[in-house]
């Protein structure tokens, strides 16, 4: 639908889908398919990166690589980045078209890829999400995060069991953030709500490596219309390793990413300006280029990522959100008051894990 949707409205460089169908109408049945056109190109991240001699090392962008060069694939990517912006809805979710009307609409709920991560790969429920719904404002959208978030602490056996400061530790943290909702979650909280693609990496980019112009955009799939915010941001990828992985490794990797983050963001906010002085569109104000920078200098660029990504919310919280001065001080006395026996269920639950994974013959053959 996002894929028809941009090729309509856009100049985005998308594939065209002749046909798609889920398992049973595939010939042989092996499992849902998709049918689009063959874009040419080769793989933006690739050109990126810097080399290694193991291909199975995380991708970091060349230090080394021509400034000229990414400055014209900076561009080029602000450009496609400042059209998906433009795309205005007055509701958050997932886009459909009126088979009769041929009209676009919101009309269910948003279908996330930390949505499909938790529930493939972390025990997360998944008829929780059957009570979701399209939303009219951001700030309730960021509550119903908010609210998963804990929902999804609370459900994973696996892993929601450390030491008891730790496993308190992400209890605060997800309280907590509900409590930054009203301080870094109501830009433009009534819409218009916009299109965005938190996959928008290099990685997912085709570019013809002799004329180093961009030939296709891949990989929609979790494309919905989100709080307007969220395409106020910076892209994440800029360096091509997530933000999360470096903060996970306390404040080295921390300070590491921001020492080499910080020259890209304003290489890219930039890259941004000059696109946009260019647009023979009206420019709304703000431009795109100081929203992008209000929303990195304010910390929103963190406390956005963290309400994206279930396996890195915990560190970014404690590495960037959280207010040494503050403390547990902005939990109510209630919250605080089932810290003893939140962490006896946690430990109940994590020992009944263990016991039925020692009682699991798969785990001993």
């Amino acid at each position: 639908m996002v894929m028809t949707y941009l090729r309509e409205h856009t100049s985005i460089p998308v594939p065209c889908v002749y046909h798609w169908g889920l398992t049973e109408e595939s010939p042989l049945q092996l499992g849902p398919f998709i049918i689009m056109e063959f874009m040419e190109g080769e793989n933006l991240g690739d050109i990126m990166k810097k080399p290694t001699l193991n291909e199975a090392d995380l991708a970091i962008l060349d230090p080394d690589i021509n400034e000229a060069k990414l400055n014209g694939i900076f561009e080029q990517l602000t450009s496609l980045i400042l059209e998906l912006s433009r795309q205005e809805f007055p509701r958050i979710g997932a886009i459909s078209k009126d088979p009769v009307s041929g009209d676009w609409t919101v009309a269910e709920p948003p279908l996330t890829y930390d949505m499909n991560e938790v529930v493939s790969f972390a025990s997360f429920p998944a008829d929780h999400f059957t009570t979701m719904q399209v939303f009219d404002r951001s700030c309730d959208y960021f509550a119903a995060r908010a609210q998963y978030l804990q929902t999804h602490l609370e459900t994973q056996y696996t892993a929601a069991y450390d030491a008891k400061d730790i496993t308190w530790g992400r209890y605060v943290a997800r309280h907590s953030f509900a409590k930054l909702i009203p301080m870094y979650g109501m830009v433009d909280d009534a819409g218009p709500h916009r299109l965005f693609c938190n996959d928008m990496r290099p990685s997912n980019v085709l570019i013809n490596p002799e004329t180093m112009k961009i030939t296709a955009l891949l990989d929609f799939e979790f494309t919905n219309v989100m709080p307007a915010q969220f395409a106020y941001d910076l892209p994440w990828w800029l360096i091509l390793r997530e933000p999360g992985i470096e903060v996970s490794e306390g404040e080295a990797g921390k300070q590491r990413f921001l020492d080499l983050f910080e020259p890209r963001k304003e290489q890219f906010i930039h890259a941004m300006e000059r696109v946009e002085s260019r647009s023979a569109r009206p420019a709304r104000k703000p431009l795109l280029s100081a929203r992008m920078r209000e929303s990195w200098d304010s910390g929103r660029f963190w406390f956005n990522l963290a309400s994206r990504n279930s396996v890195d919310f915990d560190q970014i919280y404690w590495q960037i959100l959280h207010k040494e001065d503050l403390g547990e001080a902005i939990l109510d006395t209630a919250t605080l008051a089932r810290k003893e026996e939140f962490l006896e269920r946690k430990e109940v639950q994590f020992k009944a894990y263990l016991a039925e994974k020692q009682s699991d013959t798969r785990f001993d053959e």
